[in-house]
């Protein structure tokens, strides 16, 4: 019951994540969003992101629950707990 991701799917993913690339890269390097939307902006790109690569390019949409419940858990929490830091510490 596995299915095969298309290459022009997969290509439309690479070029998300190119562009998302750029725009948090553009965000850090002209700053023309500051304070905590931007930190918040720059850590929810990278989610994401991180999201999009377990899922579609690791595979793991095809994996095992527990595995899945595993990279997933990791992913939303690993953002969290920097921006809750950032947020306690600043």
């Amino acid at each position: 019951m596995s299915t095969v991701i298309s290459r022009h799917f997969q290509t439309a993913v690479w070029l998300f994540l190119v562009l998302a690339t750029l725009s948090t890269w553009w965000i850090a390097e002209f700053r023309n969003l500051t304070g905590s939307f931007s930190y918040a902006f720059v850590l929810g790109v990278a989610l994401i992101k991180g999201r999009m690569i377990i899922l579609y390019f690791m595979e793991l949409k095809e994996a095992p629950v527990q595995w899945r419940i595993l990279f997933e858990l990791w992913i939303w929490l690993t953002p969290l707990i920097i921006l809750v830091a950032w947020y306690l510490g600043g």
